[in-house]
């Protein structure tokens, strides 16, 4: 009896200091903080070519973008290799009116497609008037199984 009434009390005892805790001095979890793979590269290949006249141009910089997703079954499949599209950068940073230039496969186009849509650019700035001018850009995504 002894020993279950000590074992009860200790039991007390921790429970007491548990329920002490403050928790607002406990840090949240922490957050592994990785860019996307695609901020790590350069995005914009080939030549950026104006859609209007301008005879001095800043080229656009990507700013934001999301990775493609990858599913399991494509990877399952072995299906990887490099998808180039060209599209319409907008003044604002937005490609549109893709056109898929190069693709190993019509699932891996989709993919970068979908990806693609997501991505914003800081614009290309034409210096004669200093103003953002939409611009045909070249952009590649890699899918490797690795």
């Amino acid at each position: 009896m002894h020993r279950v009434a000590t074992g009860i009390r200790s039991g007390l005892v921790v429970a007491t200091l548990f329920l002490a805790l403050d928790c607002s001095t406990i840090p949240p979890p922490s957050k592994s903080v990785h860019p996307p793979a695609c901020m790590t590269g350069d995005h914009v290949s080939g030549k950026v070519q104006a859609t209007t006249a301008c005879t001095e141009m800043e080229a656009p910089t990507l700013i934001d973008c999301v990775d493609p997703d990858y599913p399991k079954d494509i990877r399952r499949r072995h299906l990887q290799g490099k998808v180039v599209a060209s599209a319409r950068l907008t003044a604002d940073g937005v490609l549109e009116d893709f056109k898929i230039e190069s693709s190993p496969w019509p699932e891996l186009s989709q993919l970068a497609l979908d990806a693609f849509r997501q991505w914003r650019y800081k614009p290309a700035v034409c210096r004669d008037t200093g103003k953002t001018i939409p611009v045909r850009i070249t952009t590649t995504l890699t899918f490797t199984l690795n």
